[in-house]
């Protein structure tokens, strides 16, 4: 054995047990399947049949690296853009021109850092020098800060790329003393060998040759690895960490979800080795119940408690505010409820992270708003519609049709995966019993949904002092939907739209709790609307023309106004929807004693 390389080097390609297997294909959300490296995860690696034009390939998406003919034209570097064009066919003198992988060893070795930004390697065909120069991408850290490992793979490199550059017949310019040169020309040859027999074996499969050059290309790498690493390789001070989902923040931060059964703390170690100063946040999963959140970067634009905040919002698992089953913990380290664990998925966390770190996109306030807005149209539209079929029972169809239009709507958003969102929870705390005033003199005002009917019946009637018998709609009927009404409001209102609406906003807590959210106003802004939509159904309003009109109607829109703001901090303050339902029906009462009594 050479004194070049280590005797604990792994002895051949074809013996795979003694390294682990880093490799692994994968899909993203659009079907794209693509190639990725344990210890390279800000990289994915597509091979396909096919080139793309010099033209297209300069225009390519920044952080597109092509290979080896992958892009027709000569070998590039544009550094503005981060596109590049490692090759050595087209536009180029080939003779004068290193092959793919060692353009791709030169530029690692001049500290190319694929860890600053999200990267993208096309090939076309795994050959050999493909390979080499994927593994080279792949295994950028190690190379760059093992001088071991280098003199391993370098020999491997330089011949290949001497060889698929000038033939065989000039290898000898690769410079490498004998022994090395036969060592390495034997690792090569059966490299080359295990490339054959994967071909054929893909040739056999028909159509199916294209979609196993991502197969072939895994096979080829891991025989790389068997020859220049040992087993002592992988045994060192980093973390065995799988990750399971990554997201972005702004300026460039990483949220980054994974697996593993070490200390939060080795994992971040592995973590800042495998992104560098990218690494924002780690979500550790011991177990599919028990996470553990860490704020790495303490220079983010909030801590973890806007992290828990926005966590206790939308998992099922959590409990009201108060309750010991909540994500918490410090502005450093937290996570999931101790008691029950968490029903998210790692990578739900790892968006819920990241959205507690970032104002929300135009388009996604835009999304909001207009789906809120849509929600209370579409409420209010319903029980018109069902008040004009329904003559004598028109209040109780109406609140049967918002009541429909409600769940869909919930259905249709997994309002049960964001109990928090949606106020689908228990009530906690006290400090909404302050609010039941304000609902009670937005019910004096006349801005509850109690049926129009109910205030038109004769006081001694109300007051249970005659029978109901002689009424036009029966009795119980209209007691029914003013039980049913306000249910229905708020679970549209406070429940569907403001869950929206929050959206556009994000769910942090106020700056001072005594004030309304953004939400909470313009949910009550929607409520204030309903006296002219339904001003014959729901309010006591003069038919005719009249100073009386216009002082009922604005009394109608005030109390409104003032009973939906209450009920939307209420329900705030409760992360439930109990508390505003309750709120609603207080008014309906005061505003049938008021019209009882008036």
């Amino acid at each position: 054995m050479s004194d070049h390389h280590p005797p604990e080097r792994a002895a051949g390609a074809d013996d795979l047990s003694l390294v682990p297997d880093r490799y692994a294909l994968r899909w993203d959300d659009d079907g794209q399947g693509y190639l990725s490296c344990r210890e390279a995860p800000t990289v994915r690696v597509v091979v396909e049949e096919g080139a793309v034009a010099a033209s297209a390939a300069k225009s390519a998406p920044a952080g597109t690296i092509f290979l080896d003919g992958a892009a027709q034209g000569p070998p590039f570097l544009d550094r503005e853009r981060d596109v590049h064009n490692l090759d050595h066919h087209e536009g180029c003198v080939r003779s004068f021109t290193l092959a793919a992988c060692e353009q791709a060893l030169v530029l690692v070795l001049k500290g190319f850092d694929l860890r600053d930004r999200e990267w993208t390697v096309r090939a076309n065909e795994p050959d050999l020098d493909t390979v080499l120069a994927l593994w080279v991408l792949l295994n950028h850290m190690r190379i760059s800060s093992s001088p071991e490992l280098r003199r391993r793979v370098i020999p491997l490199i330089r011949l290949e790329g001497v060889i698929d550059a000038h033939g065989l017949e000039l290898q000898e310019l690769a410079g490498l003393p004998d022994d090395l040169h036969r060592e390495t020309l034997a690792s090569l040859d059966s490299l080359h060998d295990l490339e054959l027999a994967l071909t054929r074996e893909g040739a056999r499969g028909g159509p199916r040759q294209t979609d196993d050059r991502m197969e072939r290309t895994v096979a080829l790498l891991r025989a790389v690895d068997a020859l220049v690493y040992s087993p002592e390789d992988f045994d060192r001070e980093r973390a065995e960490v799988e990750e399971l989902a990554r997201e972005e923040l702004p300026g460039g931060d990483l949220v980054v979800a994974c697996r593993s059964a070490e200390s939060i703390y080795r994992v971040e170690r592995t973590l800042r080795w495998l992104y560098g100063d990218r690494l924002g946040v780690v979500v550790l999963q011991k177990d599919p119940e028990t996470v553990t959140v860490r704020q790495v970067d303490a220079f983010l634009p909030a801590t973890l408690d806007a992290v828990y905040a926005e966590l206790n919002l939308i998992d099922p698992a959590a409990g009201p505010r108060g309750s010991a089953e909540r994500w918490g913990g410090s502005a450093e380290i937290g996570g999931s409820p101790r008691g029950k664990g968490t029903r998210l998925e790692a990578r739900e966390i790892a968006r819920a992270a990241a959205r507690a770190f970032r104002p929300p996109t135009l388009g996604e306030r835009a999304t909001a708003l207009g789906r809120g807005v849509a929600a209370a149209v579409a409420g209010l539209a319903a029980a018109w519609g069902a008040a004009q079929v329904g003559a004598g029972a028109g209040s109780l169809l109406a609140a049967g049709a918002v009541l429909a239009v409600t769940v869909a709507g919930l259905a249709l958003a997994r309002a049960d995966r964001r109990p928090g969102v949606y106020g689908l929870r228990a009530p906690a705390g006290s400090g909404w019993l302050l609010l039941l005033p304000g609902a009670l003199v937005g019910g004096l005002l006349g801005g509850a949904w109690a049926p129009a009917a109910l205030l038109d019946l004769p006081p001694q009637l109300v007051l249970g002092m005659a029978s109901g018998e002689s009424t036009r709609t029966p009795f119980w009927s209209l007691v029914l939907a003013a039980v049913l009404l306000p249910l229905a409001a708020e679970l549209l209102l406070r429940g569907l739209v403001q869950g929206e609406l929050s959206r556009a906003f994000r769910l942090r807590p106020a700056a001072d709790p005594r004030l309304p959210r953004p939400a909470a106003v313009l949910g009550a802004l929607l409520h204030g609307v309903a006296p002219l939509a339904l001003s014959g159904l729901l309010w006591r309003l003069p038919v005719q023309g009249s100073a009386g009109l216009g002082l009922a109607l604005i009394g109608a829109l005030i109390g409104a106004l003032v009973l939906g703001l209450a009920a939307g901090m209420a329900r705030d303050r409760s992360e439930s929807l109990v508390p505003p339902v309750l709120c609603h029906w207080i008014a309906v009462g005061a505003q049938v004693l008021v019209a009882a009594v008036v």
